[in-house]
């Protein structure tokens, strides 16, 4: 299985172009799971980045005006 999510990574990493993997850190949102990884390009804006992470959480990303990103 780890395998096949290693050839999917590679395979969407060569289709964006120029990006990598993110992580984002919301520990407080979910504190059993303090991180989660997306793959962004270099061409993603924020709000797509964060809702895209607040999915992953299991939280409505219709909802990520109440939240924001920070370093």
């Amino acid at each position: 299985m780890k395998k096949r999510r290693e050839r999917k990574l590679e395979t969407r990493l060569k289709e964006m172009g120029h990006g990598g993997s993110l992580k984002i850190y919301g520990g407080e949102l979910v504190p059993s799971r303090p991180y989660v990884t997306i793959l962004v390009s270099m061409y993603d804006r924020a709000d797509k980045i964060l809702a895209e992470a607040l999915e992953k959480y299991g939280i409505d990303p219709n909802n990520a005006i109440d939240y924001v990103l920070v370093e």
